[in-house]
Protein backbone atom coordinates (compact mmCIF):
# COMPACT_ATOMS: atom_id res chain seq x y z
CA UNK A 1 0.00 0.00 0.00
CA UNK A 2 2.62 2.56 1.11
CA UNK A 3 4.55 2.14 -2.79
CA UNK A 4 1.12 2.75 -4.37
CA UNK A 5 0.38 5.68 -2.61
CA UNK A 6 3.77 7.28 -3.01
CA UNK A 7 3.27 6.79 -6.95
CA UNK A 8 0.02 7.81 -6.96
CA UNK A 9 0.55 10.95 -4.87
CA UNK A 10 2.37 12.65 -7.89
CA UNK A 11 0.26 11.89 -10.61
CA UNK A 12 -0.37 13.91 -13.13
CA UNK A 13 -3.83 15.56 -12.95
CA UNK A 14 -5.36 16.77 -16.36
CA UNK A 15 -6.28 19.88 -15.43
CA UNK A 16 -2.34 20.47 -14.67
CA UNK A 17 -1.95 19.63 -17.93
CA UNK A 18 -4.38 21.51 -20.00
CA UNK A 19 -2.66 25.20 -20.27
CA UNK A 20 -0.08 23.40 -21.48
CA UNK A 21 -2.26 21.64 -24.46
CA UNK A 22 -3.79 24.83 -25.20
CA UNK A 23 -0.49 26.63 -25.61
CA UNK A 24 0.96 23.40 -27.73
CA UNK A 25 -2.29 23.19 -30.05
CA UNK A 26 -1.64 26.80 -30.80
CA UNK A 27 2.00 26.37 -31.87
CA UNK A 28 1.74 22.54 -33.37
CA UNK A 29 -1.83 21.32 -33.43
CA UNK A 30 -0.76 17.81 -34.06
CA UNK A 31 1.48 17.27 -31.69
CA UNK A 32 -1.24 19.09 -29.10
CA UNK A 33 -3.83 16.59 -30.16
CA UNK A 34 -1.15 13.89 -29.42
CA UNK A 35 -0.17 15.05 -25.90
CA UNK A 36 -4.37 15.68 -25.09
CA UNK A 37 -4.89 11.71 -26.36
CA UNK A 38 -2.21 10.35 -24.21
CA UNK A 39 -3.28 12.52 -21.45
CA UNK A 40 -6.49 11.23 -21.19
CA UNK A 41 -5.38 7.71 -21.69
CA UNK A 42 -2.82 8.10 -18.80
CA UNK A 43 -6.09 9.57 -16.93
CA UNK A 44 -8.00 6.68 -17.67
CA UNK A 45 -5.37 4.37 -16.30
CA UNK A 46 -4.71 6.17 -13.35
CA UNK A 47 -8.18 6.40 -12.12
CA UNK A 48 -8.25 2.00 -12.42
CA UNK A 49 -5.89 2.58 -9.06
CA UNK A 50 -7.39 2.80 -6.13
CA UNK A 51 -4.34 2.43 -3.63
CA UNK A 52 -6.61 2.04 -0.52
CA UNK A 53 -7.81 -1.33 -2.19
CA UNK A 54 -4.16 -2.65 -2.68
CA UNK A 55 -0.79 -3.54 -0.36
CA UNK A 56 1.64 -4.35 -3.64
CA UNK A 57 2.22 -2.65 -6.97
CA UNK A 58 2.11 -5.60 -8.58
CA UNK A 59 -1.92 -5.64 -8.25
CA UNK A 60 -1.62 -2.48 -10.61
CA UNK A 61 -1.82 -4.77 -13.59
CA UNK A 62 -4.94 -6.32 -12.64
CA UNK A 63 -6.99 -3.33 -12.29
CA UNK A 64 -5.09 -1.39 -15.08
CA UNK A 65 -6.35 -1.95 -18.81
CA UNK A 66 -3.28 -2.18 -20.21
CA UNK A 67 -4.19 -0.82 -23.59
CA UNK A 68 -4.20 2.82 -22.18
CA UNK A 69 -1.88 2.76 -20.16
CA UNK A 70 0.48 1.43 -23.37
CA UNK A 71 -1.46 4.28 -25.76
CA UNK A 72 -0.37 7.22 -23.11
CA UNK A 73 2.96 5.48 -22.64
CA UNK A 74 3.20 5.67 -27.22
CA UNK A 75 1.55 9.55 -27.23
CA UNK A 76 4.02 10.85 -24.85
CA UNK A 77 7.21 9.05 -26.41
CA UNK A 78 6.33 11.31 -29.64
CA UNK A 79 5.47 14.08 -27.80
CA UNK A 80 9.05 13.70 -25.94
CA UNK A 81 10.96 13.17 -29.08
CA UNK A 82 9.64 15.82 -30.78
CA UNK A 83 10.76 18.51 -28.26
CA UNK A 84 14.36 16.83 -27.60
CA UNK A 85 14.49 17.64 -31.61
CA UNK A 86 13.46 21.46 -30.79
CA UNK A 87 15.55 21.41 -27.71
CA UNK A 88 18.67 21.61 -30.16
CA UNK A 89 17.31 24.36 -32.82
CA UNK A 90 19.00 27.14 -31.20
CA UNK A 91 21.37 28.04 -28.37
CA UNK A 92 20.20 26.89 -25.19
CA UNK A 93 19.11 30.18 -24.10
CA UNK A 94 16.88 31.15 -26.79
CA UNK A 95 14.66 27.61 -26.57
CA UNK A 96 11.11 28.92 -26.02
CA UNK A 97 10.25 27.77 -22.75
CA UNK A 98 7.50 25.92 -24.04
CA UNK A 99 9.20 22.94 -25.70
CA UNK A 100 11.27 22.21 -22.37
CA UNK A 101 7.85 22.19 -20.72
CA UNK A 102 6.59 19.53 -23.25
CA UNK A 103 9.38 17.77 -22.64
CA UNK A 104 9.10 17.64 -18.75
CA UNK A 105 6.08 16.67 -18.77
CA UNK A 106 6.10 14.11 -21.72
CA UNK A 107 8.88 12.48 -19.60
CA UNK A 108 6.97 11.97 -16.18
CA UNK A 109 3.96 10.61 -18.20
CA UNK A 110 6.36 7.83 -19.58
CA UNK A 111 7.31 7.48 -16.17
CA UNK A 112 4.08 6.90 -15.02
CA UNK A 113 3.08 4.79 -17.45
CA UNK A 114 5.94 2.55 -16.90
CA UNK A 115 5.10 2.17 -13.28
CA UNK A 116 1.76 1.33 -14.15
CA UNK A 117 2.39 -1.72 -16.16
CA UNK A 118 4.51 -3.13 -13.41
CA UNK A 119 6.99 -3.07 -11.01
CA UNK A 120 10.26 -4.50 -12.18
CA UNK A 121 13.57 -3.65 -12.13
CA UNK A 122 13.66 -2.62 -15.72
CA UNK A 123 10.79 -0.51 -15.60
CA UNK A 124 11.83 1.38 -12.99
CA UNK A 125 15.69 2.35 -13.75
CA UNK A 126 13.61 3.26 -17.25
CA UNK A 127 11.61 5.91 -15.48
CA UNK A 128 14.09 7.00 -12.95
CA UNK A 129 16.11 7.63 -16.11
CA UNK A 130 12.90 9.24 -17.94
CA UNK A 131 12.64 11.51 -14.71
CA UNK A 132 16.44 12.30 -14.84
CA UNK A 133 16.14 13.60 -18.27
CA UNK A 134 13.05 15.66 -18.17
CA UNK A 135 15.33 17.07 -15.26
CA UNK A 136 18.04 18.02 -16.81
CA UNK A 137 16.56 19.13 -19.91
CA UNK A 138 12.66 19.94 -19.27
CA UNK A 139 11.68 22.70 -17.35
CA UNK A 140 9.13 22.22 -14.41
CA UNK A 141 5.77 23.56 -14.30
CA UNK A 142 2.45 24.05 -11.52
CA UNK A 143 2.42 20.70 -9.48
CA UNK A 144 4.16 18.52 -11.41
CA UNK A 145 7.51 17.49 -9.24
CA UNK A 146 10.26 15.06 -11.59
CA UNK A 147 12.58 15.44 -8.52
CA UNK A 148 9.74 14.37 -6.13
CA UNK A 149 8.66 11.45 -8.69
CA UNK A 150 12.27 10.82 -9.17
CA UNK A 151 12.82 10.79 -5.54
CA UNK A 152 10.28 7.92 -4.80
CA UNK A 153 11.41 5.94 -8.01
CA UNK A 154 14.40 5.55 -6.14
CA UNK A 155 13.26 4.71 -2.81
CA UNK A 156 11.40 1.50 -4.73
CA UNK A 157 14.62 0.51 -6.25
CA UNK A 158 16.34 0.46 -3.02
CA UNK A 159 13.95 -1.55 -1.74
CA UNK A 160 13.76 -4.09 -4.70
CA UNK A 161 17.75 -4.10 -3.91
CA UNK A 162 17.47 -4.66 -0.38
CA UNK A 163 14.99 -7.60 -0.37
CA UNK A 164 17.57 -9.48 -2.96
CA UNK A 165 20.56 -8.93 -0.79
CA UNK A 166 19.00 -10.34 2.19
CA UNK A 167 17.39 -13.22 0.61
CA UNK A 168 20.77 -14.03 -1.25
CA UNK A 169 22.48 -13.55 2.86
CA UNK A 170 20.02 -15.96 4.21
CA UNK A 171 20.44 -18.53 1.53
CA UNK A 172 24.10 -18.18 2.21
CA UNK A 173 24.26 -18.27 5.94
CA UNK A 174 21.68 -21.77 5.56
CA UNK A 175 24.34 -22.91 3.22
CA UNK A 176 27.17 -22.25 5.49
CA UNK A 177 28.99 -20.01 2.48
CA UNK A 178 30.32 -16.96 3.84
CA UNK A 179 28.22 -13.67 3.84
CA UNK A 180 29.71 -11.38 0.38
CA UNK A 181 29.74 -7.81 1.56
CA UNK A 182 27.80 -5.52 -0.61
CA UNK A 183 29.70 -2.26 -0.10
CA UNK A 184 32.09 -0.20 -2.01
CA UNK A 185 35.25 0.40 0.17
CA UNK A 186 35.07 3.65 1.50
CA UNK A 187 37.95 5.97 0.16
CA UNK A 188 40.99 6.95 1.51
CA UNK A 189 42.92 9.90 0.77
CA UNK A 190 46.22 11.29 2.05
CA UNK A 191 47.10 14.65 2.58
CA UNK A 192 49.07 15.63 -0.87
CA UNK A 193 53.12 16.56 -0.46
CA UNK A 194 52.54 19.76 -2.56
CA UNK A 195 53.13 22.97 -0.81
CA UNK A 196 51.57 26.62 -1.96
CA UNK A 197 54.19 28.77 -3.19
CA UNK A 198 52.56 31.97 -2.38
CA UNK A 199 50.01 31.10 -0.11
CA UNK A 200 46.78 32.70 0.31
CA UNK A 201 45.64 34.30 3.46
CA UNK A 202 43.74 31.55 5.81
CA UNK A 203 41.62 32.15 8.91
CA UNK A 204 39.83 29.52 11.14
CA UNK A 205 36.08 30.22 11.46
CA UNK A 206 36.88 34.00 9.88
CA UNK A 207 33.51 36.60 11.15
CA UNK A 208 31.18 37.26 8.14
CA UNK A 209 31.34 40.66 9.15
CA UNK A 210 35.14 40.70 9.05
CA UNK A 211 34.90 38.30 5.80
CA UNK A 212 32.67 41.42 4.78
CA UNK A 213 34.91 44.54 5.51
CA UNK A 214 38.37 42.47 4.98
CA UNK A 215 38.17 40.20 1.74
CA UNK A 216 34.50 40.77 -0.01
CA UNK A 217 34.79 44.67 -0.42
CA UNK A 218 38.08 44.87 -1.13
CA UNK A 219 38.16 41.89 -3.62
CA UNK A 220 40.73 39.97 -1.75
CA UNK A 221 40.65 35.97 -1.72
CA UNK A 222 41.44 34.21 1.51
CA UNK A 223 40.91 30.58 2.95
CA UNK A 224 38.47 30.04 5.11
CA UNK A 225 38.64 26.69 8.00
CA UNK A 226 36.33 25.40 10.78
CA UNK A 227 33.28 27.16 9.22
CA UNK A 228 31.58 23.61 8.02
CA UNK A 229 32.96 21.20 10.31
CA UNK A 230 28.93 20.63 11.13
CA UNK A 231 28.40 19.49 7.47
CA UNK A 232 27.19 16.18 7.31
CA UNK A 233 28.57 15.73 4.07
CA UNK A 234 32.37 15.94 5.31
CA UNK A 235 32.09 12.05 6.45
CA UNK A 236 29.23 10.93 3.89
CA UNK A 237 30.74 11.39 1.33
CA UNK A 238 34.13 9.70 1.80
CA UNK A 239 31.97 6.49 1.56
CA UNK A 240 31.03 5.59 -2.29
CA UNK A 241 27.88 3.43 -0.62
CA UNK A 242 26.53 5.98 0.63
CA UNK A 243 26.51 7.92 -2.42
CA UNK A 244 25.47 5.10 -3.89
CA UNK A 245 22.10 4.36 -1.44
CA UNK A 246 21.19 8.08 -2.35
CA UNK A 247 21.82 8.53 -5.59
CA UNK A 248 23.48 5.37 -7.47
CA UNK A 249 20.85 4.90 -10.25
CA UNK A 250 20.38 8.97 -10.85
CA UNK A 251 21.53 9.98 -14.22
CA UNK A 252 23.64 12.69 -14.58
CA UNK A 253 26.24 14.31 -17.09
CA UNK A 254 29.55 13.64 -17.40
CA UNK A 255 32.50 15.75 -19.39
CA UNK A 256 35.03 13.21 -20.54
CA UNK A 257 38.86 14.44 -21.42
CA UNK A 258 41.20 16.61 -20.19
CA UNK A 259 39.89 19.96 -20.28
CA UNK A 260 36.92 21.68 -22.44
CA UNK A 261 40.06 23.34 -24.15
CA UNK A 262 40.69 19.94 -25.51
CA UNK A 263 39.56 19.03 -29.35
CA UNK A 264 38.81 15.49 -27.91
CA UNK A 265 36.20 17.12 -25.28
CA UNK A 266 33.01 15.10 -24.93
CA UNK A 267 30.29 14.88 -22.61
CA UNK A 268 28.01 11.29 -21.71
CA UNK A 269 24.47 11.11 -19.73
CA UNK A 270 25.33 8.23 -17.30
CA UNK A 271 24.30 6.29 -13.76
CA UNK A 272 25.66 7.66 -10.71
CA UNK A 273 26.47 4.61 -9.87
CA UNK A 274 28.59 3.62 -13.12
CA UNK A 275 30.62 6.95 -12.49
CA UNK A 276 31.81 6.10 -9.19
CA UNK A 277 32.62 2.64 -10.19
CA UNK A 278 35.08 4.14 -12.71
CA UNK A 279 36.06 6.35 -9.52
CA UNK A 280 37.80 3.37 -8.93
CA UNK A 281 39.21 1.92 -12.00
CA UNK A 282 42.75 3.20 -13.64
CA UNK A 283 42.39 5.63 -15.88
CA UNK A 284 44.50 5.26 -18.74
CA UNK A 285 45.03 8.51 -20.15
CA UNK A 286 44.11 12.38 -19.95
CA UNK A 287 41.42 12.70 -22.90
CA UNK A 288 39.55 9.80 -21.12
CA UNK A 289 39.48 11.39 -18.27
CA UNK A 290 35.73 11.47 -16.92
CA UNK A 291 34.69 14.30 -14.43
CA UNK A 292 31.00 15.20 -13.40
CA UNK A 293 31.69 18.96 -13.91
CA UNK A 294 29.58 22.52 -12.47
CA UNK A 295 26.35 20.48 -12.17
CA UNK A 296 23.77 21.42 -10.37
CA UNK A 297 23.29 18.23 -8.31
CA UNK A 298 21.35 19.43 -5.40
CA UNK A 299 18.35 20.74 -7.30
CA UNK A 300 18.41 17.30 -9.20
CA UNK A 301 19.10 15.08 -5.90
CA UNK A 302 17.48 17.22 -2.91
CA UNK A 303 18.48 14.49 -0.75
CA UNK A 304 22.22 15.24 -1.16
CA UNK A 305 21.69 18.62 -0.77
CA UNK A 306 20.55 17.92 3.14
CA UNK A 307 24.09 17.14 3.61
CA UNK A 308 25.29 20.74 3.54
CA UNK A 309 24.20 24.04 4.26
CA UNK A 310 25.07 27.36 2.28
CA UNK A 311 27.25 29.20 3.94
CA UNK A 312 26.49 32.57 5.58
CA UNK A 313 29.73 34.50 3.87
CA UNK A 314 27.43 34.00 0.33
CA UNK A 315 24.34 36.21 1.92
CA UNK A 316 26.92 38.62 2.90
CA UNK A 317 26.65 40.71 -0.67
CA UNK A 318 23.96 42.66 -2.37
CA UNK A 319 21.65 39.78 -3.96
CA UNK A 320 20.33 36.44 -2.39
CA UNK A 321 20.11 34.05 -5.08
CA UNK A 322 23.17 31.18 -4.78
CA UNK A 323 23.76 28.83 -7.52
CA UNK A 324 25.27 25.43 -6.55
CA UNK A 325 26.97 23.49 -8.19
CA UNK A 326 28.86 19.91 -7.82
CA UNK A 327 32.61 18.86 -9.14
CA UNK A 328 33.38 14.96 -8.52
CA UNK A 329 35.98 13.45 -10.12
CA UNK A 330 39.45 11.35 -10.13
CA UNK A 331 43.24 12.74 -9.28
CA UNK A 332 44.05 14.96 -12.50
CA UNK A 333 40.79 16.61 -13.37
CA UNK A 334 41.98 20.11 -13.92
CA UNK A 335 39.54 23.30 -14.66
CA UNK A 336 41.58 25.69 -16.92
CA UNK A 337 42.76 28.72 -16.10
CA UNK A 338 39.51 31.56 -15.85
CA UNK A 339 37.21 33.95 -14.29
CA UNK A 340 33.34 33.80 -14.13
CA UNK A 341 31.05 37.07 -13.27
CA UNK A 342 30.10 35.78 -9.82
CA UNK A 343 32.06 35.49 -6.09
CA UNK A 344 32.63 31.84 -5.42
CA UNK A 345 32.47 30.30 -2.29
CA UNK A 346 34.49 26.98 -2.99
CA UNK A 347 33.77 24.35 -0.90
CA UNK A 348 36.54 21.00 -0.68
CA UNK A 349 34.25 18.20 0.84
CA UNK A 350 36.38 14.86 0.11
CA UNK A 351 39.56 15.25 -1.30
CA UNK A 352 42.48 17.65 -2.01
CA UNK A 353 42.57 20.57 -4.59
CA UNK A 354 45.35 23.00 -5.71
CA UNK A 355 44.29 26.14 -7.13
CA UNK A 356 46.65 29.17 -8.51
CA UNK A 357 44.96 32.50 -8.41
CA UNK A 358 45.96 35.68 -10.51
CA UNK A 359 44.15 38.78 -9.72
CA UNK A 360 41.93 41.08 -12.72
CA UNK A 361 44.85 42.93 -13.18
CA UNK A 362 47.11 40.23 -13.90
CA UNK A 363 44.64 40.18 -17.50
CA UNK A 364 47.05 41.59 -19.52
CA UNK A 365 49.62 39.18 -19.16
CA UNK A 366 47.34 36.11 -19.46
CA UNK A 367 46.49 36.19 -22.72
CA UNK A 368 42.67 35.59 -22.86
CA UNK A 369 40.62 33.47 -25.72
CA UNK A 370 39.49 36.51 -28.78
CA UNK A 371 36.33 33.81 -29.34
CA UNK A 372 33.45 34.79 -27.75
CA UNK A 373 32.47 31.72 -26.46
CA UNK A 374 36.14 31.62 -24.16
CA UNK A 375 36.22 34.95 -23.81
CA UNK A 376 37.07 34.31 -19.86
CA UNK A 377 39.41 31.26 -20.06
CA UNK A 378 43.12 31.95 -20.83
CA UNK A 379 45.08 30.62 -23.35
CA UNK A 380 48.08 29.73 -21.00
CA UNK A 381 48.73 26.08 -19.74
CA UNK A 382 49.12 27.10 -15.78
CA UNK A 383 50.69 23.86 -15.08
CA UNK A 384 53.19 23.95 -18.60
CA UNK A 385 53.04 27.33 -19.87
CA UNK A 386 54.47 27.89 -23.08
CA UNK A 387 56.82 30.92 -22.05
CA UNK A 388 57.88 31.34 -26.16
CA UNK A 389 54.41 31.85 -27.18
CA UNK A 390 53.15 33.40 -24.07
CA UNK A 391 56.41 35.76 -23.05
CA UNK A 392 54.59 38.09 -20.47
CA UNK A 393 52.65 35.10 -18.85
CA UNK A 394 56.02 34.93 -16.57
CA UNK A 395 54.99 38.62 -15.03
CA UNK A 396 51.92 37.43 -14.27
CA UNK A 397 51.70 37.57 -9.93
CA UNK A 398 50.00 34.94 -8.55
CA UNK A 399 48.55 33.34 -5.33
CA UNK A 400 47.79 29.89 -4.88
CA UNK A 401 46.74 26.97 -2.12
CA UNK A 402 46.00 23.43 -1.00
CA UNK A 403 42.25 23.01 0.05
CA UNK A 404 41.44 19.52 2.40
CA UNK A 405 38.29 18.50 3.71
CA UNK A 406 36.71 21.36 5.31
CA UNK A 407 38.42 24.19 3.41
CA UNK A 408 36.69 27.04 2.03
CA UNK A 409 37.80 29.28 -0.49
CA UNK A 410 36.75 32.90 -1.40
CA UNK A 411 37.24 33.21 -4.86
CA UNK A 412 36.31 37.25 -5.58
CA UNK A 413 34.40 37.98 -9.03
CA UNK A 414 36.80 38.85 -12.00
CA UNK A 415 39.99 36.72 -10.73
CA UNK A 416 41.30 33.90 -12.73
CA UNK A 417 41.96 30.67 -11.16
CA UNK A 418 43.33 27.40 -12.26
CA UNK A 419 42.31 24.37 -10.32
CA UNK A 420 43.68 20.60 -10.55
CA UNK A 421 42.45 17.93 -8.20
CA UNK A 422 45.37 16.07 -6.20
CA UNK A 423 43.41 13.22 -5.63
CA UNK A 424 39.82 12.07 -5.76
CA UNK A 425 37.75 14.79 -5.25
CA UNK A 426 34.42 16.25 -4.24
CA UNK A 427 33.90 20.07 -3.66
CA UNK A 428 31.01 22.14 -3.90
CA UNK A 429 30.40 25.94 -5.32
CA UNK A 430 28.35 28.40 -4.11
CA UNK A 431 27.78 31.77 -6.98
CA UNK A 432 26.43 34.53 -5.63
CA UNK A 433 26.40 38.29 -6.36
Amino acid sequence: YKTIERIMAVLIDLQEVQPLIAELQARQPGLGTILENAMDSLTKAQQAVDPKSMDSLTKVQQVVDPQYAQLALRGSRVVSEYCHERLYDCHWKDVPMIWRHCYACSMAMQSQCLMLLGKNEENIAEALRLCDMGILLGASFGNINLSTLARKLHGIGKEQINTKRAYSVENELENNEPVKKMHITELVLSPPSLQPEHPIESIHRLCPITFQERFLGKNKPVVISGAIAHWRALECWKDLDYLLKVAGKRTVPVEIGSTYLSSKFSQKLQTLQSFLEYLKSPHETEESRHYLAQHQLFDQIPELADDLTIPDYCYVGEGDSVEVNAWLGPEGTVSPLHHDKQHNIFAQVVGYKYLKLFSPTMTPNLYPHEERLLFNTSQVDADNPDLKKFPKFSQAEFVDCVLGPGDLLFLPQGWWHHVRSLSVSFSVSFWWT
